[in-house]
């Protein structure tokens, strides 16, 4: 039932496919998502994987590393907000 609901409502909103873009559009990351059985994350039991898409490469996903701090990364200077210490990079540290 979903589908054809979707494809009936895009169809008048095509014009807001020209919308958005950027980096967004070309440098994805995933956490992966809808696992097969419950509360069971791992690689093999997700329908969405999880890794990072550079450069728009759909068909190539970089596996990513979600606890180490040199993988995933957020710059101030990238943001729309400032960090009055002057870093420019913030590192988070796991409980």
């Amino acid at each position: 039932v979903y589908l054809p609901d979707v494809l009936l409502i895009a169809s008048y909103y095509k014009d807001w496919a020209k919308i958005g873009g950027g980096l967004s559009s070309m440098n994805l990351l995933a956490y992966g998502e809808f696992p097969d059985n419950p509360n069971d994350y791992s690689a093999s039991n997700l329908l969405l994987p999880r890794g990072a898409i550079i450069n728009g490469r759909f068909d190539e996903i970089h596996p990513v590393d979600l606890t180490a701090p040199d993988e995933i990364q957020e710059f101030v200077t990238h943001s729309w907000y400032t960090y009055g210490n002057g870093l420019s990079l913030i590192l988070i540290s796991a409980p």
